[in-house]
This record gives C-alpha cells, sequence and structure tokens, in this order.
C-alpha cells in the first residue's frame, strides 16, 4: 500500500510540473500580417438599379412587386417606429415642463368676480453626468439605422428575386 501512495504521488507531482510548463516553443509562429481586403463591397447601388436594363416592363414588375409586398410594408413601419423610439429618447436632453391651469367658481352665489384661479408649472431637468442619456440617444439612433438597413436588404431582395423571375421568363 505504501508503495502505491508513493507512485500515485509521482505521478500527481509529475502531472503538477508538466500542466504548469511553458508551451510557447509547441506553438507555431504567427504568419505575416494579413492580406488587405478587396474592393468587393465598396460600390453603392443606386436606389432604383434595376432601372439600369431600360426594360419598362421589369420596371413595372418591381414597383407591383413593393406596391403589393405586405412584408415590406410593415419593415416600413418598424423603421418609422425605431426612429420615433430615438427621437423619444433625444427628448430626455431637453427640460421637462408641466403646467396646470385651472379655474372654478362658487356655485352658491352668483357673482362673476368670486371664483378661483389656479396656474402652476414645473419644470424638470435631468443632469447627465455620466452620459447615460447620450449614451442611450445613440443606442436608439444606431437601433435605428440598423432596422432602415434590414428594410433596404428585403427591398433589395425583393428588387433581385423579381429582376430574376423577369429575365428567366423573357430568356
Amino acid at each position: 500500500m505504501g508503495r502505491t501512495v508513493a507512485i500515485a504521488g509521482t505521478l500527481c507531482a509529475a502531472a503538477a510540473v508538466v500542466g504548469c510548463s511553458n508551451l510557447r516553443s509547441a506553438t507555431p509562429p504567427l504568419p505575416g500580417p494579413a492580406p488587405p481586403f478587396s474592393g468587393a463591397g465598396t460600390l453603392t447601388q443606386p436606389p432604383a438599379w434595376w432601372r439600369a436594363f431600360e426594360e419598362p416592363a421589369l420596371d413595372a414588375q418591381v414597383g407591383r412587386a413593393f406596391a403589393g409586398n405586405h412584408p415590406l410594408a410593415a419593415g416600413l413601419q418598424r423603421v418609422f417606429a425605431a426612429q420615433a423610439v430615438a427621437r423619444r429618447e433625444a427628448s430626455d436632453l431637453f427640460p421637462d415642463l408641466d403646467g396646470l391651469v385651472g379655474a372654478g367658481a362658487d356655485l352658491r352665489t352668483n357673482l362673476p368676480d368670486n371664483g378661483d384661479f389656479t396656474l402652476a408649472y414645473a419644470m424638470t431637468y435631468p443632469v447627465d453626468l455620466w452620459g447615460e442619456i447620450e449614451a442611450r440617444v445613440q443606442a436608439r439612433e444606431l437601433a435605428a439605422s440598423a432596422t432602415w438597413e434590414d428594410y433596404q436588404a428585403v427591398a433589395l431582395t425583393l428588387a433581385a428575386d423579381v429582376a430574376g423571375a423577369w429575365f428567366s421568363l423573357v430568356e
């Protein structure tokens, strides 16, 4: 039994030494600098790229696809909603002004100068010491921008599908 404990202790010590050893020599050297990116994706397409084919029938088909596409219309509404949320967040950068105007009269007497008038207002302004409001505004603006890009991707895909089908039919 004493021999088994000695062997187990030796194995544990060896495992600890091997586990903590420096493996830098076993790692391959880093490759040189990465090659530069290609120029692909740097050109922007015009909004109505299919008009470059100068085919009025294709233009009409894409127009019909845009007009009758409910997911595309819903995407545009999501863009408007995201922009409205961004504007709402930006309104926190300005002071809030609340007001109250009231008038009352004593119904027991019919005297005209016996009424009560109330005029009250309150103004609050959150001081943005740590930039929380500005960060929320920026986050909402970026979310609105991403929603717009999603809408553009759906519109581009729809136009490409219609143009592809149209060219297949013409062919």
